[in-house]
């Protein structure tokens, strides 16, 4: 399936939900909060990023920010404990995929994961494509 970066500064939702993605055969990466994220995904590419928006070093704003910088296509979800309107419209307006609440439904988590690996696969592969037809005709 896809590789996942999940980014939040609480260890047992991180092991809880790598844990329920791993079963879909994710490769699954972990990040405490914003700086250790931006590090990872300086040298990584991912798939799908799940992220915390409320985190004692930043907010999941700035995942999206630097994720989207370094790939535009890679989907972003957040999850966050503390929705609001503000956030989620925010968060979706700067590029977000999409906006789940805590406490999550599993299943729900896993088909939005499987929606964005698609998602990004189905982008990259556009670009591919577009650029080897850019070469051909320029050929």
């Amino acid at each position: 399936m896809g590789r996942l970066l999940i980014v939040d500064d609480e260890p047992n939702l991180r092991r809880v939900l790598g844990s329920d993605l791993r079963l879909d055969g994710h490769k699954i990466e972990e990040a405490d909060g914003v700086g250790s994220a931006v590090s990872l995904l300086a040298e990584h590419e991912y798939d799908a990023i799940i992220t915390d928006q409320k985190m004692p070093d930043g907010d999941g704003l700035k995942v999206l920010t630097v994720a989207r910088e370094n790939d535009p296509s890679v989907a972003v979800i957040f999850l966050t404990a503390v929705p609001t309107i503000e956030l989620a419209v925010e968060s979706m307006r700067q590029g977000a995929f999409d906006f789940i609440t805590k406490p999550f439904n599993p299943e729900v988590v896993r088909a939005t994961v499987r929606r964005a690996c698609e998602r990004t696969g189905l982008l990259r592969e556009n670009q591919l494509l577009k650029s080897t037809v850019g070469t051909l005709q320029g050929a």
